[in-house]
């Protein structure tokens, strides 16, 4: 590993390595490099990116490294480079003129810097990569955005200065599903909530307080209809006061919740499957849903009581009896 005192080498010999390396040979910047005792591998040079050592770094350039080498968790070097703890915006600078020095300028290196940028919410750094011409909106391999990686570490700063650089609210991930709103919803971002909905973030649909549109749970096939009709006969004995708990420990199908007289104890939105959500949020306490329809099977759900109800982050306790159509 780099030593962290290479880290403090003098100003003057960190001027003179930075200005002249680019009249060194590569074998001569190699040789440099062994006089400094940092061996010429890609582990070294990712190390180096890692400590902000901007002198190895220009030395690896100059000496034939690929500014793409990858460490072993698939993140480029360049992006250490501009996350390191040390002076992030003016190693930065250092690190994008050595790769235009050496013909590697990469607009997917600087992409990748900006995504670990807003995760380690390093505002000056993502104001230097914008105004680098990195684009405020591009995605990485797993088609998310500076935006979510930030509203997702709770990175208040980060998310303000993107969405003043004109960063999209609503993008959402084709692989995972996800827009910022969503993360930070996730990890009870409040403060970036706020600042996502001023901007024009649209609140997922799973806190919309309608109830499902009953034709939606209405029986398609023989097993389907099968499951309805036992169903609804739970339900006229529940209006006729029969004690739900019961009920629930006598015919739900739900093996997790059955014994506990269908019990489950307090959710947020985003964790049950959407209709059966839509459902739970839309009755008040005390309440029982009719028949809803899920890829389960039919629920009936009653709600015993809500935790913050109104707020983003609310929670609600229930009771359910899952009749399956599923054999």
């Amino acid at each position: 590993m780099v030593s962290k005192m290479k880290i403090l080498l003098p100003v003057l010999l960190l001027a003179l390595l930075m200005g002249c390396s680019n009249s060194l040979s590569s074998e001569e910047a190699r040789k440099e490099l062994g006089r400094m005792n940092i061996p010429y591998s890609e582990q070294s040079f990712i190390e180096s990116a890692k400590n902000g050592d901007s002198v190895a770094v220009n030395l690896f350039l100059t000496a034939g490294m690929n500014s793409n080498v990858r460490d072993p968790l698939g993140r480029l070097a360049y992006q250490f480079a501009v996350s390191s703890g040390r002076s992030s915006l003016n190693y930065a600078i250092e690190f994008q003129e050595a790769l235009n020095q050496q013909g590697r300028s990469d607009t997917t290196n600087g992409t990748n810097a900006l995504m670990v940028a807003a995760l380690q919410g390093r505002t000056e750094v993502i104001k230097l990569l914008i105004g680098k011409g990195v684009d405020v909106n591009a995605t990485d391999r797993v088609d998310l955005t500076a935006l979510i990686y930030a509203a997702w570490q709770g990175q208040t700063d980060a998310v303000r200065v993107l969405i003043e650089a004109g960063a999209n609210v609503n993008w959402k991930s084709q692989k995972v599903s996800d827009t910022a709103i969503d993360v930070a919803l996730e990890g009870k971002h409040s403060d970036i909530v706020e600042l996502l909905k001023k901007a024009g973030a649209e609140l997922p649909k799973r806190f919309d307080t309608k109830p499902p549109d009953p034709q939606s749970s209405l029986p398609k096939t023989p097993q389907e209809k099968k499951a309805y009709a036992k169903a609804e006969a739970i339900l006229e004995r529940l209006h006729k006061g029969e004690d739900f708990a019961k009920l629930a420990q006598e015919n739900s199908d739900d093996p997790g919740s059955k014994n506990k007289g269908g019990e489950y104890d307090f959710f947020g939105r985003g964790k049950m499957v959407p209709e059966f959500e839509q459902a739970a949020f839309s009755l008040n306490p005390g309440e029982i849903s009719s028949p809803i329809k899920t890829q389960f099977g039919y629920h009936i759900i009653k709600v015993e009581e809500y935790r913050n109800r109104g707020a983003l982050d609310e929670e609600v306790r229930v009771r359910h009896i899952l009749i399956s159509f599923i054999k």
